[in-house]
């Protein structure tokens, strides 16, 4: 299977791939992403691309969202958050080349296992309800922005979704509680997980434990290069960049003043 490297592959598959009708209307999806309320992981996919276009997410002492900031790149000004966030609501702009989606369409994930989309981006845990629905099923990493032209030195930026243990000062068995998670951390029962929930590995050295399934090995492998940011509420957080997003592809306001908004909102929550 040859996969989608980059954005602009991606973009190139998506104009081929949608259909409209005389009216412009989409028949079917390219892929589906562009706005929040129907786009599973929204704002995954808007933070992942964040960090792709270099976007610091927050000042040097995590006291201030910085992901609106503008930096001089190649003697001009660049902000690399909003090209971003106008990169990702260009799939919800009518007037755009690779409009394939708007507040219309039905749920991402419901329209890829009916048919409606051809392009999903998602997490491995989609892959037992995507299964049920389709039969002949193609997974790629997740585009990268890069080319030929860059250092091979270059390493790809994915996206992580996880979860940690932790275990409160209060509790009256913190040593139990500990023990625990030691356990459930180590090797062996990692695998375990891993074989019982099909889910890609969050231990480096299980990641060759997956070179047999070609599919999850493709999320495992991405897990070694995957990033994030240290979000002061996750789920707030969330609300803000699914609110930026849809603001911007509605057209409520314009994508820079979206981003202004969400960077101001995020550095109250550090507050």
């Amino acid at each position: 299977m040859k996969f989608i490297k980059t954005w602009d592959d991606f973009n190139k598959s998506v104009e081929s791939l949608s259909q409209k009708n005389n009216n412009g209307d989409i028949v079917r999806s390219g892929a589906a992403l562009g706005a929040a309320a129907n786009v599973n992981y929204a704002s995954d996919i808007l933070n992942l691309l964040m960090l792709q276009t270099g976007a610091t997410m927050l000042n040097p002492n995590a006291q201030q969202a910085a992901f609106d900031r503008i930096v001089v790149l190649d003697g001009r000004n660049y902000s690399p958050g909003l090209a971003a966030l106008d990169f990702y609501t260009s799939f919800a702009n009518s007037s755009k080349p690779v409009y394939a989606w708007n507040s219309r369409m039905p749920n991402s994930l419901k329209a890829f296992t009916a048919g409606k989309t051809a392009m999903y981006l998602g997490y491995a845990k989609d892959l037992k309800e995507i299964k049920k629905a389709v039969a002949n099923l193609g997974v790629a990493p997740m585009p990268q922005i890069k080319d030929s032209r860059r250092d091979a030195a270059y390493l790809d930026i994915n996206y992580a979704a996880y979860q940690a243990g932790a275990v409160t000062l209060s509790s009256l068995h913190k040593e139990t509680a500990w023990n625990f998670l030691v356990f459930a951390a180590g090797r062996a029962s990692a695998a375990g997980y891993l074989q019982s929930t099909y889910l890609p590995p969050a231990r480096r050295d299980l990641v060759d434990f997956t070179a047999t399934d070609p599919i999850l090995n493709i999320f495992a492998k991405q897990a070694l290069t995957a990033a994030n940011w240290s979000q002061p509420d996750e789920v707030e957080v969330k609300k803000i960049f699914e609110r930026m997003i849809t603001a911007t592809a509605l057209g409520q306001t314009t994508a820079a003043e979206a981003i202004k908004e969400a960077a101001a909102e995020v550095t109250n929550l550090l507050k």
